[in-house]
């Protein structure tokens, strides 16, 4: 008999109030579960100039497992208008040791 794994829960920000975490929790779908979360300003350079950064946004980021794509993302949103503003798809790479 194989036992199955708890169902992941999302995790708060605890700088977030709970009806803004819940927003968030519903701005991902279904079948996403973020990992962590917390508040950021996101900054990107110029493609012509590699040296100046510049703000692209603030919000609150989530490290999400999407379990109906099979992947892992860290999400940017906006909660004023309930909307991602940007997606990375994170490359993960697992090394497991079986034995001795």
């Amino acid at each position: 008999m194989s036992q199955q794994r708890p169902k992941a829960t999302n995790k708060a920000s605890l700088l977030l109030l709970n009806d803004e975490n819940e927003a968030l929790f519903t701005l991902l779908g279904k079948g996403c579960v973020t990992l962590a979360t917390g508040i950021v300003q996101l900054y990107l350079s110029d493609l012509q100039d590699n040296y100046r950064w510049n703000k692209r946004c603030c919000g609150v980021a989530a490290f999400v497992k999407d379990n109906t794509k099979r992947s892992y993302y860290i999400r940017v949103f906006d909660l004023k208008v309930s909307d991602e503003l940007v997606e990375d798809k994170s490359s993960i790479t697992v090394y497991i040791k079986v034995g001795n």
